[in-house]
């Protein structure tokens, strides 16, 4: 079991938000719209008013062996935000990686925002050495009468890990979801994966009250469904996100959000 695991986590490692378990995690949280709350990386997001954070765990797959933790945290001043992530990768004392992201927004009009960040990323392999890498991601939205749609490139290199890595690991990716007034959002994105591969996710969210909100959709690449139930009381969220994952154990993720 330590050697299948140990194989889980090479294949999945790459920079944070980019690959792997990261990606098929996150992904699903970082979808534009207003119900997508504090895990939501839409430019004017970003840019409201007020603190926000959250944090996620998970065993991925339902390893024990295999420990994942993510959190964010953003500031918002009206017109522009800043905003903070921290992710963990470990396989007990075999392996770890550590991701630190930084970046800030500025809303430019009523109707275009940007944002950027620089991502960190240091991997430790036990006896066999560290290894470092530093990426830039970039994003642009536009929001309209319920309508947002956001375009960015991520991990453009700024450091690699690997110096016999020479492919171009530039990813464009697009989103697009419309929020109609009856609370349901649908939406949809799509990005440029590893070795050129293409990776689509298309979901659903409803906002059943205001103490409630439904999430449920699909990726590829492996093939995941996943449902989420957010559970809110005043400014807490408790976040239950069940994924079933093609050909590996099924994951759920247990997380909570706090803010404005």
């Amino acid at each position: 079991m330590i050697r299948i695991s140990f194989l889980i986590v090479l294949i999945s490692s790459s920079s944070l938000l980019a690959s792997g378990f990261d990606e098929m995690i996150l992904w699903q949280y970082d979808i534009p719209g207003d119900s997508s709350r504090v895990l939501n990386l839409e430019p004017s997001r970003i840019c409201r008013k007020g603190l926000e954070a959250a944090f996620l765990h998970t065993k991925p797959y339902g390893i024990n062996s295999l420990d994942w933790n993510y959190a964010i945290a953003r500031y918002g001043f009206g017109r522009i935000g800043l905003f903070s992530q921290f992710g963990s990768y470990g396989l007990d004392d075999y392996y770890v990686r550590y991701s630190y992201s930084f970046g800030g927004a500025v809303e430019i009009t009523e109707f275009f925002s940007s944002a950027a960040n620089v991502s960190f990323q240091r991997e430790d392999f036990d006896q066999a050495g560290n290894y470092s890498a530093a990426d830039l991601d970039i994003r642009f939205s536009y929001k309209y009468n319920g309508l947002t749609g956001i375009m960015g490139l991520s991990s453009i290199n700024l450091k690699r890990a690997y110096e016999t890595y020479n492919g171009n690991s530039i990813r464009p990716w697009a989103s697009i979801s419309h929020l109609f007034k009856n609370g349901i959002q649908l939406y949809a994105s799509v990005k440029k994966a590893q070795n050129n591969r293409t990776r689509w996710l298309v979901g659903q969210s409803i906002d059943i009250s205001e103490a409630i909100d439904l999430h449920i959709g699909i990726l590829n690449r492996p093939n995941v469904f996943y449902g989420r139930l957010d559970l809110s009381y005043k400014s807490v969220t408790l976040i239950l996100t069940y994924n079933s994952v093609s050909r590996l154990n099924d994951t759920i993720v247990l997380g909570f959000a706090f803010g404005s």
